[in-house]
């Protein structure tokens, strides 16, 4: 994940479309995915490491940017840097509590902290960019719209054996349920039809 492609997918996903991702919040051999719930980031110079207060201050030019650490790695067509510092918080596990409703304050949120700088071209388009520390997330990604969770089990059910039939819940759906329930995996065709049936 390059720091260019991460900061645009959270400035225009995040923060312009009101839409969330998933990150591999992780940068080690485990993947863990977690949603993201916000963002705000800060400037800092590269040139001096330092903290600064407007994108102007952090703007360091290529001929400016002596000893850039990072020089053999930039792109031919970066003309500019700026610093970046971002803080974002996304969602983590929790177990169920038994609560009769539920709502974001039940949500555990785990805000991390990432600083990298981008790269800029001639027309101050972002085109590349440096991790300053090997904890950044590995890969991102999002569902197609309309895309629902499915397991193993679920493609031998169809929500049609039971929605339209009897009121109790079908032997093999049962069993289904029990299969999958030590595993943690919750059976999205079981969860459509109680869904449904609530709805009618």
């Amino acid at each position: 994940m390059n720091p260019a492609s991460w900061h645009l997918a959270v400035v225009n996903m995040v923060g312009e479309q009101k839409r969330s991702f998933v990150l591999d919040s992780t940068y080690d051999y485990e993947v863990w995915n977690q949603p993201i719930v916000g963002y705000s980031y800060a400037y800092f110079n590269p040139k001096t490491r330092k903290p600064v207060d407007s994108l102007d201050k952090a703007l360091v030019s290529v001929e400016d940017f002596k000893g850039d650490f990072f020089e053999k790695f930039r792109s031919p067509e970066a003309k500019s840097f700026v610093g970046i510092t971002m803080r974002v918080g996304y969602v983590l596990e929790t177990s169920a509590d038994g609560e009769p409703d539920d709502s974001p304050k039940y949500d555990a949120i785990r805000w991390v902290e990432y600083r990298y700088d981008l790269e800029l071209n001639s027309q101050g388009q972002v085109i590349g960019g440096e991790w300053y520390s090997q904890i950044h997330p590995d890969f991102i990604w999002t569902p197609k719209n309309g895309s629902r969770p499915s397991s193993m089990l679920d493609a031998a059910l169809k929500i049609s054996d039971w929605v339209g039939g009897a009121a109790t819940l079908p032997t093999e759906w049962s069993r289904a349920a029990q299969l999958s329930s030590p595993q943690g995996v919750i059976l999205d065709t079981v969860t459509g039809a109680l869904l449904k049936k609530a709805s009618e």
